[in-house]
């Protein structure tokens, strides 16, 4: 009750939610860089500082939920970025923890789970003992998560282009799982299309999956979603960076993350949850195959 909420804000593209505790500041990060040995810098620059006219904020402690950020004991016309802090792992342990069962008796739905984030999501979620079913459409990503997930398992084919893909996928949830925990809607198509290029085809190509196919998703698994369960949706950055190639697969992203929001007002008197999260830049094949033209 002591902590009072300032206001949530974007600061270069991440959104930061201020409290204050005393003399204590408090910003809940959505993003930041971490090297390979553990070393957080978050974010930002000098303007991050100037929370509620108060300047010259200083050190800087990682906790598993919070940066925290203390005024300095002499106040100075200028702040500036603390040094990077070897910090905990936000949200997850450094170590190995013996008993990992957030997941156990959860059954998970991952479209797009084949590869990338929605691969090593599910392998996660697996550790921790839960049961995943996946979804793809490249055959070798297919395989490669049938090697890669323990026996019991679902990999699905399953094109999220296709109108009545939704549908069937709900029906083979239903017919093997029952009922779900929690479903991340991870499937995705992105291409770089310069202004002038923009077609029909390409246009629709990327709404079909990016939109259409999110939206009979959601429409189709919502009766399984157990109540007090969860849905999580594959946003992205590039609607808040504007590359100069990729109008159209920013305002697909930014879509989902609108969907979301509208998902969590309709869905919270049954306790599920729902969420977007916007990745930025990984070394994924849905990487490469963007920096390549197509994905």
């Amino acid at each position: 009750d002591a902590i009072r909420f300032i206001r949530l804000e974007p600061v270069q593209a991440q959104l930061v939610l201020f409290c204050e505790d005393g003399d204590r500041l408090f910003a809940h990060l959505v993003g930041g860089t971490h090297d390979a040995d553990g070393d957080f810098a978050p974010v930002g620059n000098e303007d991050f500082f100037k929370v509620g006219h108060r300047s010259s904020l200083r050190s800087c402690s990682i906790g598993k939920r919070f940066v925290s950020l203390r005024k300095p004991e002499e106040t100075s016309s200028r702040a500036i970025w603390p040094e990077p802090v070897r910090r905990e792992r936000v949200g997850l342990s450094t170590k190995k923890e013996k008993n990992m069962t957030r997941f156990k008796d959860k059954r998970i739905l991952i479209t797009g789970g084949t590869s990338g984030i929605g691969l090593a999501t599910a392998k996660r979620i697996v550790d921790e003992g839960g049961e995943v079913a996946v979804t793809g459409v490249t055959q070798d990503h297919l395989d490669q998560a049938g090697r890669s997930l323990p026996s019991g398992s679902l990999v699905l084919r399953n094109d999220a282009s296709d109108p009545q893909a939704a549908k069937d996928l709900a029906a083979k949830i239903k017919d093997q799982m029952g009922t779900i925990d929690g479903a991340y809607l991870n499937a995705g198509f992105g291409a770089n299309m310069a202004t002038e290029d923009v077609d029909a085809e390409g246009f629709d190509a990327m709404m079909d999956v990016n939109v259409r196919g999110v939206a009979l998703q959601m429409a189709a698994l919502k009766p399984l979603i157990n109540d007090g369960g969860a849905v999580l949706v594959t946003s992205s950055v590039a609607p808040y960076l504007g590359g100069a190639k990729g109008a159209i697969y920013a305002a697909t992203k930014a879509s989902c993350a609108a969907m979301a929001r509208s998902w969590a007002r309709d869905l919270a008197a049954r306790n599920i949850r729902v969420n977007s999260v916007a990745p930025g830049p990984i070394e994924t094949n849905f990487f490469d195959a963007l920096g390549k033209g197509g994905a």
